[in-house]
């Protein structure tokens, strides 16, 4: 006889079987795991408890399933997402259907959520992928990426010439700009001044407030680098960079007010923090996306092709509604299947 497993909504009295279990998926200590559970579902500042739903076996929990809430906005309209986050089963309950019944109750409850009106994969593949599929979620982008390539920081590295750590400094240029590298993000007077033509009415992007990069650059195990490009005391450029090794960084966010800025900026990253390897996803709608062969940056998907890589799984998309059809996939007379419809940045990403 096939065994009954409850599904219930996370509560605090399961949080220490649900870091134990999450040991399976996340490769770090329990006191790193206990860190990047609160600030990722408990001090969400979007979602007013943990968007999260476990399996139970009596009391024991065999399952956990949960939602990254972030805000977006499309023709001036705020709205939220639950973007796809941590699902893990434990190891002796697997194969028993635990994955698609869960993932179904999380949707019944998404569904009451009247200002939840999508949900976001950028993580997937493998067995997982299908799931989702099976369940509604469909393909909207690839999610492979442009990246730089330096041949010589990669033989420097191997000779040991390289230092590990970055400078935090200001560069004064010849053209009377200001490169600066610093660990912290703009303050808040600063963001807004450079949001002015940033937000495109017409497309779907994440919401630009002080309170959700504030909350989003917190994470408490990725390590950010903030680089600014400064004439007469503003800001005219930024690039937000993610390390995820030595050497190696990705693009996550970035605005320019004219392509000349931005330019200098990706010369002076390039430049002062001399990266190995330098990659960023071609998920979004932006300049670096459309004319990445200018700024030095080449497709992986050639690069995969060549190598005999396999491409990676797409970023997925689903309409929160239980019944899917045509209209449900609308958000503001916008069609968020279509990738023209969104403005994409890495920021925004379950595992940035």
């Amino acid at each position: 006889m096939d065994k009954i497993f409850k599904y219930v909504k996370y509560s605090n009295s399961y949080k220490l079987q649900v870091l134990d279990l999450l040991g399976e998926l996340w490769n770090f200590s329990k006191e790193d795991r206990a860190k990047y559970f609160l600030w990722k579902f408990e001090n969400n500042p979007f979602a007013k408890k943990p968007m999260a739903y476990i399996a139970l076996d009596g009391e024991k929990v065999v399952a956990f399933r949960g939602y990254l809430i972030q805000p977006f906005i499309i023709n001036q309209k705020e709205f939220l997402i639950a973007a796809l986050a941590d699902t893990v089963t434990h190891p002796e309950y697997r194969r028993q259907g635990i994955f698609e019944k869960l993932t179904e109750y999380s949707l019944q409850e998404l569904s009451l959520c009247n200002n939840i009106l999508a949900s976001t994969n950028s993580s997937s593949g493998g067995p997982t992928l299908n799931g989702y599929l099976k369940l509604g979620w469909q393909p909207l982008t690839e999610r492979d990426n442009v990246s730089y390539f330096s041949p010589i920081q990669f033989i420097k590295q191997r000779m040991g010439l390289n230092k590990e750590t970055i400078d935090i400094n200001k560069v004064e240029l010849k053209i009377g700009l200001i490169f600066e590298i610093s660990p912290y993000f703009i303050p808040e007077t600063f963001f807004i001044e450079i949001e002015g033509d940033r937000i495109n009415d017409s497309s779907i992007s994440h919401l630009f407030s002080h309170e959700f990069y504030q909350w989003r650059l917190g994470n408490p195990i990725a390590k950010y680098i903030y680089t600014y490009l400064w004439d007469s005391g503003r800001i005219k450029a930024y690039v937000i960079l993610k390390q995820y090794q030595f050497g190696k960084f990705e693009i996550i966010d970035f605005k320019f007010y004219e392509k000349k800025y931005f330019e200098i900026i990706l010369k002076q990253i390039k430049k002062q923090i001399k990266p190995i390897y330098l990659k960023m996803w071609i998920g979004g709608n932006n300049e670096l996306v459309h004319n990445y062969l200018r700024y030095g940056f080449l497709p992986m998907k050639i690069v995969k092709k060549i190598l005999f890589i396999k491409p990676t799984p797409p970023f997925l998309i689903r309409s929160t509604k239980l019944i899917q059809n045509e209209d449900s996939w609308f958000i503001e007379g916008v069609d968020m299947r279509f990738k023209r419809s969104w403005n994409l940045f890495k920021i925004i990403g379950d595992e940035t």
